[in-house]
């Protein structure tokens, strides 16, 4: 019928041709005029009724157009034929305009419900999930159509309610079967025609069709059998393509349709109804068990055939990959044999790709990279969408290194519970050796092959920050009289020369050591493992000593003298700034004699040194017990009375004698020693107060105790004093703390609030060393003080520069304005006693009244001396 109304409008529209809709017209008003055929008697209810499958096709055209004025044409035509042609075949007008509506609704819900169901493809009818979407909208369009047109007609008495659920099945039923097999049928193509042994297959299932449905439905009359042609179903649908299954499910349709009509087969119940029932619920069955075994063999034979060509494809480009590519298993998180490898990989390690299978890719991996690999894979299988790129060597089968930049990437399989590794490799072999030319160019002499500045001071910056308990140092060589050697033995002589001599440099010096040639005739050595200069200077003497051995150049037995210069790196030193002492050391040689060794100690070095010499020592100090306090009067300057004492931190040396703070102090200070040290030093100054106390009742001085850094850093520093001071039993009145001034920024909010703690429990605060530590006018009346201390260098220039005099006067004038007391250290003068008493200074200590004195003699002096007021002999 012109073909198939054009192959169903070309599946359903790509290029619309306007005589479509006619053509459907005339269709719908014959498949309307074949269902009243089939009518049942005494009634207005057909046995089958193909105009709802025709209705349903016309409207999914026209839907799938995108006209709404088309679709409504559709509707349109649709409820004009379903009307007018059963009038004209003898029908009640009414019944007919019922009908009408009836169909209307059935085609539109049943395309929606199709449409929403079965996704945008569903019209090609390529999957199971179409069909049963097929079957749940007839059976939606079907209920819809319900509703309106036999319940119309129960209503007006023209039919009972048996016929509801029979109009129901009966559209359902030729809904899904004419649209299911026309969509199936308009997409024929060469494949549906069977070849060779299939085709003889394909007519012998047809003639067992015709011939089962013979015996089954034209001579047989009992139910269970009819059943028996399902196995015809199951051949078509599992053998042939989803169009021949199709069109067997249409024959055997028709069949039953047929035979039923004539009163013939398994259905001919006593009842229309059930008559109905029976015959369309098989022919249901038969559609669904025919194509869903159709469909479904095609999906995978599609997926089939998609991963085929997958596999193919990836095959192609695996093997014909301009890059090296291998697959290998994983297993707890180790890479297992490779499974595939191309022929680039295979180029690249010269190795054969059967030989490449059952290797392992660390088998392929120089041992330097092995562990660069497996942190690779690591961080790929534990973040797959992490980058895992890197250069690394991979072993030629000739031995040699060849580089190659690896990508990795892991592939999950359905089947494994591993995923599989894929591992790219580019070589870059040749970028390498350029790369590797050009640095090796830019860091090496080119005429020793030694390396150049450049990389010496790039190592020895490395030396220098790796830090650790030795140092690095620096050997700079000179060769002395090389214009004149260079003058005799000509220039490429003078070459040879240079090159023998920096072959035996490198022969004195440990593996981890740098020569350099620095230019000209001078070369440098970077030790990166000594102690002290007098390493560097056993090695300066190995290499004069090669060097003294005769170097044959030319035939002409040559004996090569040298200047070196010695320096050590401090932990913080500039490697630029170690070499060019090095060089001044060198210059100190040759000024000197040449042919000898110089050393240069840099200040950090020395403090490092001294540092690490006296550690030991003040451990062993703190241990012993070695530490003494020495005190000195602060007194009163207009009547000389002792008012307090600073007490002093002394060291007996077992070896050395009495060590001063200069000798040692420093070093306490900065280590971790000092905060132990100041606690003792808190217990020993508590205790002579007391001895004061008892000796002198409340004329006894109040003791000045000095505070280090450590201990305000520490937290504990009022915990301590409370602890010392109930111990000693000295009232807190009796107590100062020292603080200097570049130790004032230490005090954070905290330790503000347990010195004021103190102060409120009577001890005072000193700010000692006032003036050296640049403290700011506001940070000194922030600070909980009540004592300042004029620093002696502002009081010894007192009388002799205006500046100082300045200094002192301004900061009494200060103190006064505060409410402070003030200090003068280190009066040793006369004349400096005299005007700081003219400035109206309170106190002063110094040498003019006493000097430190051990607790047993300051003892005696406070007993014996009510004043302190300077001798004439007294001056220092």
């Amino acid at each position: 019928m012109t073909t198939t109304i054009s192959r169903l409008a070309r599946a359903l529209h790509p290029g619309r041709t306007v005589w479509v809709g006619p053509a459907f017209a005339v269709v719908f008003a014959l498949s309307i005029v074949v269902g009243r055929r089939t009518l049942l008697d005494g009634s207005q209810l057909a046995l089958v009724w193909p105009a709802a499958g025709v209705a349903f096709l016309w409207v999914l055209w026209e839907w799938r157009s995108g006209s709404r004025a088309a679709l409504a044409g559709a509707l349109a035509g649709v409820a004009v034929l379903i009307a007018v042609v059963p009038v004209l075949d003898g029908a009640p007008l009414h019944v007919a305009a019922v009908f009408a509506l009836a169909h209307v609704c059935l085609g539109l819900v049943a395309v929606v419900s199709f449409v929403w169901l079965g996704g945008p493809d569903a019209h090609r009818l390529r999957t199971p999930r179409h069909l049963w979407a097929l079957l749940l909208s007839a059976v939606a369009g079907s209920i819809a159509s319900a509703l309106v047109g036999p319940l119309v007609l129960v209503a007006l008495s023209e039919e009972s309610l048996a016929t509801i659920p029979l109009w129901i099945v009966r559209n359902s039923v030729s809904v899904f079967v004419i649209v299911a097999t026309t969509l199936r049928l308009v997409q024929v193509s060469g494949d549906d025609v069977p070849a060779g042994a299939l085709r003889w297959e394909f007519m012998a299932a047809c003639l067992t069709l015709v011939t089962g449905y013979a015996a089954v439905f034209a001579l047989n009359s009992t139910l269970p059998i009819s059943f028996a042609v399902l196995a015809l179903c199951v051949w078509f649908g599992l053998r042939f393509s989803t169009n021949a299954a199709a069109a067997s499910t249409l024959v055997a349709g028709t069949a039953v349709v047929l035979t039923t009509i004539a009163g013939r087969g398994p259905f001919m119940a006593d009842t229309t109804a059930v008559r109905v029932l029976l015959a369309q619920g098989f022919i249901v069955i038969l559609a669904l068990v025919t194509l869903v075994l159709a469909l479904q063999r095609d999906t995978q034979a599609r997926l089939a055939a998609g991963l085929s060509e997958s596999e193919e494809r990836f095959r192609a480009a695996f093997e014909t990959a301009p890059v090296s590519m291998l697959m290998a298993g994983v297993s707890d998180g180790v890479a297992g044999p490779i499974t595939r490898a191309n022929g680039d990989l295979s180029s690249f390690t010269g190795v054969p790709v059967a030989r490449l299978v059952g290797t392992t890719p660390l088998d392929l991996v120089d041992e330097r990279d092995h562990a660069t690999f497996s942190y690779l894979l690591a961080r790929l299988l534990e973040d797959r969408t992490a980058p895992a790129r890197t250069e690394m060597r991979f072993v030629h089968e000739s031995g040699s290194a060849v580089w190659g930049s690896v990508s990795m990437s892991s592939v999950a399989e359905p089947t494994a519970s591993e995923p599989t590794l894929l591992v790219l490799v580019e070589d870059i072999t040749a970028r390498k050796s350029a790369e590797e030319a050009l640095t090796r160019q830019a860091l090496h002499d080119q005429l020793t092959g030694l390396p150049n500045r450049t990389l010496l001071v790039d190592r020895l910056g490395r030396a220098i920050r790796s830090g650790g308990t030795t140092m690095p140092g620096v050997l700079y060589l000179d060769i002395d009289g090389f214009k004149a050697l260079n003058e005799t033995l000509g220039l490429s002589g003078g070459d040879d020369l240079l090159m023998r001599v920096g072959g035996r440099i490198a022969g004195c010096v440990a593996t981890s050591d740098t020569v350099a040639r620095l230019g000209g005739d001078e070369f440098a050595v970077v030790c990166e493992d000594v102690s002290g200069s007098a390493d560097l200077e056993a090695v300066a003497d190995r290499i004069r000593a090669a060097l003294a051995e005769p170097v044959h150049v030319a035939g002409t037995p040559v004996v090569v003298q040298v200047s070196i210069g010695v320096a050590l790196a401090g932990p913080e030193a500039h490697p630029e700034a170690v070499l060019r002492q090095a060089d001044r050391a060198m210059s100190d040689a040759k000024n000197k004699g040449r042919d000898r060794v110089e050393s240069i100690v840099w200040p950090e070095q020395a403090r490092a040194a001294r540092t690490a010499r006296l550690m030991p020592e003040l451990e062993r100090a703190l241990a012993e017990d070695e530490f003494e306090l020495y005190g000195q009067p602060v007194v009163d300057i207009p009547t000389g009375r002792t008012v307090a004492v600073e007490t002093l931190l002394r060291w007996r040396h077992p070896q050395r004698g009495l060590q001063s703070p200069a000798e040692f102090l420093d070093v306490l200070e900065s280590s971790s020693l000092m905060t132990e040290a100041g606690s003792r030093v808190l217990a020993l100054s508590l205790r002579m107060a007391r001895q004061w106390i008892d000796a002198m009742g409340p004329e006894a001085p109040v003791v000045h105790i000095n505070i280090s850094g450590k201990q305000l850093q520490s937290g504990h520093l009022s915990e301590a004093l409370r602890t010392a001071q109930v111990a000693a039993g000295v009232p807190m009145s009796q107590i100062v703390l020292e603080l200097t001034e570049t130790h004032a920024p230490l005090i954070a909010d905290s330790l503000l609030a347990d010195v004021n703690d103190l102060r409120r429990d009577g001890a005072r605060i000193a700010l000692d060393d006032l003036g050296t530590g640049y403290s700011s006018l506001m940070r000194i009346t922030e600070l909980p003080t009540d004592i300042l201390k004029i620093d002696r260098s502002f009081v010894s220039g007192l009388g002799d520069d205006p500046r100082c005099s300045a200094v002192v006067r301004g900061v009494l004038s200060m103190s006064q304005a505060l409410g402070l007391s003030v200090v003068a250290e280190g009066v040793e003068t006369q004349q400096q006693h005299d005007l700081l008493g003219e400035y109206e200074c309170d106190t002063a200590q110094g040498y003019l009244y006493a000097r430190p004195l051990p607790a047993d003699e300051l003892l005696t002096l406070l007993t014996r001396s009510p004043s302190l007021l300077p001798r004439p002999d007294a001056q220092v």
